[in-house]
């Protein structure tokens, strides 16, 4: 077993252990960590933060943190939540020509709530994917499991007959979405390719250097195809891959898109900024932040280092 895998599993436990997630959602802790990796917990602090980064050129990937619904009821209103948050960055003027994208997962909005999940969850897509477009945007569909990936495809091919900007966002840490890259390479696809965390699940690879060269396999296909490619990524090698890939290629810059999480490697963002390429900042917010910090050591146990930090200065 890799040394890695056992420091990424050793830590998930630490974190995932109730007394940590009470000490890190104490006041002192959560306002270091919510500043740092998080775009607050209010929607208008968000646009606020996305206003700012949007004047230093970059793009936005907003997602609101949700709880998973406890039922159908609880399921329309996060999609109501959700249209909520779409429209208040479109009355801050910041969604025109896609200058602010948004994640949409369908858990939130039904999809595993008995046998009528699917349709209701394309029911709420649609409507969140209305909404965006009348704001001059779109909304992009995220994947959480292996076994959700075949119900996601078939509810984002039926989105994309009326709004074919609707995105995909495909895992390198399952072991079918190096097969799922060659289906979706196609023209006008936008495919975000995330790096997902190894773990012993069925379905997902078990090292990280198995989902590294997944990746890279997948970048590949998705580079050379004719779609928009969204490399999400923060790793510095696959990060200069891509700009190598591209300039062998003779991509345009405005054909793909690196993302990097808010908060992680702003530097790099910089630089990718100042090459004329197209640098969009996955900006989280709202008041369900642990879980996704908590996915954060999952994909790189090296983000442990800045929680423990604001614990320890506490």
């Amino acid at each position: 077993m890799e040394l890695r895998t056992t420091l990424r599993d050793t830590l998930l436990q630490v974190v995932g252990d109730p007394r940590t997630q009470r000490l890190v959602e104490g006041p002192r802790v959560s306002r270091k960590l919510v500043s740092r990796y998080i775009a607050g917990e209010r929607l208008e602090t968000a646009v606020e933060v996305a206003a700012d980064l949007i004047d230093k050129g970059r793009l936005i990937s907003a997602q609101q943190l949700l709880p998973p619904p406890a039922d159908d009821a609880e399921a329309a209103r996060w999609t109501d939540v959700l249209r909520d948050g779409i429209q208040g960055f479109a009355r801050a003027g910041l969604t025109a020509d896609a200058t602010v994208d948004f994640d949409v997962s369908l858990s939130t909005l039904g999809l595993d709530l008995g046998p009528d999940g699917p349709a209701r969850a394309l029911d709420r897509a649609r409507d969140l994917a209305r909404t965006a477009g009348n704001a001059g945007t779109s909304i992009t569909v995220s994947t959480d499991c292996p076994q959700h990936v075949d119900r996601i495809l078939v509810i984002v091919r039926d989105l994309r007959q009326d709004f074919p900007s609707v995105g995909i966002t495909v895992q390198a840490a399952f072991h079918r979405t190096v097969a799922d890259c060659e289906d979706l390479a196609i023209p006008g696809s936008r495919v975000r390719l995330a790096m997902g965390s190894a773990g012993a699940g069925e379905g997902i690879h078990r090292h990280r250097a198995q989902v590294d060269r997944a990746y890279a396999a997948c970048l590949r296909i998705l580079m050379v195809g004719p779609g928009r490619p969204v490399v999400a990524t923060d790793d510095l090698r696959l990060l200069r891959i891509t700009h190598a890939l591209a300039g062998h290629l003779q991509r345009s810059v405005s054909s793909f898109e690196y993302q990097l999480p808010y908060g992680v490697r702003p530097e790099m963002q910089a630089v990718i900024a100042d090459r004329g390429e197209s640098m969009r900042v996955h900006l989280p917010f709202g008041t369900q932040w642990y879980p996704y910090l908590v996915g954060r050591v999952a994909v790189a146990p090296t983000n442990l280092v800045s929680l423990a930090r604001a614990v320890l200065a506490r």
